[in-house]
């Protein structure tokens, strides 16, 4: 459980780091994201930590509806995206 927790939050770091910097690539911050809100979730479940288990929950809806804006259906002005 050690590595899972680490995981969550490692990858959660990586995201709004990558996210913040606002560059190119930065919608794909949303599938990491995705990732830490996923480890979190089981890490939390195992332990029996409800709270987490709910923040995680709701961050995960989140980050599917961030993926699905930024990532599949980007907003675009003209012919080309926005970022």
């Amino acid at each position: 459980m050690y590595y899972i927790e680490w995981f969550g939050s490692i990858t959660g770091i990586i995201g709004a780091v990558w996210l913040s910097l606002n560059i190119p690539t930065s919608r794909w911050a949303y599938p990491v994201f995705l990732l830490s809100s996923l480890g979190l979730m089981l890490w939390a479940f195992l332990l029996n930590y409800q709270g987490i288990l709910w923040q995680q929950s709701v961050f995960t809806v989140i980050n599917l509806v961030g993926i699905y804006r930024w990532v599949y259906h980007p907003v675009r002005v003209g012919d080309k995206e926005y970022e």
